[in-house]
């Protein structure tokens, strides 16, 4: 039987770099939080949005808040796998234009009961674009309880499949300032892996 797998865009944070919302900022004519959405849906279903501290546009995904307010990634994550019907949840972040659903077939495939599949790059690890498991919950709770937000250094504890996903081109890079909008090659990326 094929492994079932729920999707989650985590798109909470200030954006205080970008000086406006990143998961509202429309590439090629669509907001952020759309595009990975609709990628990721490609290899997940269903597919929430983890919406941090406001709410988005009704475009037909569900919308949770995030496990506790100013809690970033961890607490989007928790408030996502709590949702997931599923024993496994893909999950991306909203600012991150090239995710590779081929590196979540990658990631699924070499699942075999950790609490995280997570790929690395030439930039380290890429915990915001990898594979969650529900056994995984637990201990992201207790991180948060604890007051310790890191979801790098939660992932650094957890049971973790760690694999190199450098053939994924850019699958990591995310926009974090208006400049880096106009560094993006997307015509040059679609001829990629996606």
């Amino acid at each position: 039987m094929p492994v079932q797998l729920a999707g989650a865009v985590l798109c909470g944070g200030t954006s205080e770099r970008m000086g406006a919302d990143k998961a509202l900022m429309e590439l090629e004519g669509e907001p952020m939080f759309v595009r990975a959405a609709r990628t990721l849906g490609a290899v997940a279903d269903p597919v929430v949005l983890a919406r941090g501290p406001r709410e988005l546009p009704n475009l037909g995904w569900p919308q949770i808040d995030d496990a506790a307010p100013d809690s970033g990634p961890l607490g989007g994550l928790i408030a996502s796998l709590r949702w997931s019907p599923h024993e496994l949840l893909a999950v991306v972040a909203a600012d991150m234009p090239f995710i590779s659903t081929g590196l979540f077939d990658e990631l699924v495939e070499v699942w075999d009961g950790q609490d995280a599949v997570v790929p690395f790059n030439e930039d380290g690890t890429q915990p915001l674009h990898a594979l969650y498991a529900r056994s995984s919950l637990g201990h992201l709770e207790r991180k948060l309880g604890s007051g310790r937000l890191s979801l790098r250094g939660a992932v650094e504890e957890m049971s973790v499949l760690m694999i190199d996903g450098r053939k994924h081109d850019r699958f990591g890079a995310n926009v974090n300032r208006p400049e880096d909008l106009g560094l993006l090659d997307l015509r040059k990326h679609r001829a990629r892996d996606l």
